[in-house]
């Protein structure tokens, strides 16, 4: 049974002492709206959150153990809880591909499976070529239709374009330890910003780290990244943004104010077009649907 509670809290940024701000006269100041938190209880084995962008903007859930996708429509209400995946083993993440696709990702298995938004079994998608193990511990996707993910066996980023060819993109030569990390694609500037534990990193088109832009964030225990735009959020006991363009962080929502809202220790994020944003739980009980608000201020 989904307990939903529905509420308007207006959420303002609060002020981190370890980022200077922009020396711009026009700036965007970000809140947010709670909208509605739900008692979802899908579970402490959940990995992440995802939004089909398509007709009727389903919200998924994937939990690893056993694995299954839990559905909700766009008012976050349950639609199914499918739990039966031949030859998945387990989740350890997942992405949407052109909207529609849902891409899972399983250490056990040489390939990605791939579902439709009905969450039908497709052919898989196979790594063949060049990698020696396959170990995929974060993957991402572009609007190309390309699939990214993070390889922790040569702690690498590889790529798998839309003809089911994969090569290796990045050159990290072992600089960061990809084990646990998180991944996202950046569109705004073809970018893959890499989430550790105490840095967030971006890589270039040619799988160059960019260092000018290397970020050492203050979320404890950061488990999930998301990107909207130029904004990259990151989920931990805290949420920041960091703001691509300007390379600081732009709002910040401490531990102590996601304990008062019942939240703490965010899991999982998303974001479903401009303005809509999500937050589960550490333990995958609490889901949360917010109202991004951007303002100008300044001349």
């Amino acid at each position: 049974m989904l307990l939903i509670i529905c509420l308007t809290i207006l959420i303002r940024p609060t002020t981190n002492g370890n980022c200077a701000e922009p020396d711009v006269k026009e700036q965007i100041s970000i809140s947010l709206i709670l909208d509605r938190i739900i008692n979802v209880n899908v579970g402490a084995t959940s990995v992440g959150i995802a939004v089909n962008i398509g007709a009727g903007a389903k919200t998924f859930i994937a939990v690893n153990s056993p694995p299954k996708i839990i559905t909700f429509d766009s008012d976050l209400k349950l639609i199914s809880s499918q739990e039966q995946f031949d030859d998945v083993l387990s989740i350890n993440d997942f992405a949407i591909l052109g909207g529609f696709t849902l891409i899972l990702s399983d250490l056990f298995s040489p390939s990605f499976s791939r579902t439709d938004s009905r969450l039908r079994l497709l052919s898989p998608i196979l790594i063949e070529n060049g990698i020696q193990r396959f170990q995929p511990v974060s993957l991402t996707t572009s609007n190309d239709g390309d699939i990214y993910f993070a390889n922790a066996s040569d702690n690498e980023i590889w790529k798998v374009d839309r003809n089911g060819n994969s090569s290796r993109h990045s050159k990290l030569n072992g600089e960061i330890w990809l084990t646990g990390c998180r991944i996202e694609y950046v569109q705004s500037r073809n970018f893959i910003a890499i989430l550790t534990e105490e840095n967030l990193y971006f890589i270039n088109s040619y799988g160059n780290i960019v260092r000018h832009m290397t970020h050492k964030h203050s979320v404890v225990n950061p488990s999930d990244i998301v990107v909207n735009g130029s904004e990259v959020w990151i989920g931990g006991e805290s949420v920041v943004c960091f703001d691509v363009d300007k390379s600081s962080i732009v709002f910040s929502l401490s531990s102590e104010y996601l304990i008062e809202l019942g939240i703490s220790n965010i899991s999982a994020l998303a974001v479903n077009g401009d303005s809509i944003f999500y937050m589960l739980s550490e333990h995958g009980d609490m889901l949360a649907k917010a109202i991004i608000v951007r303002e100008t201020t300044g001349k």
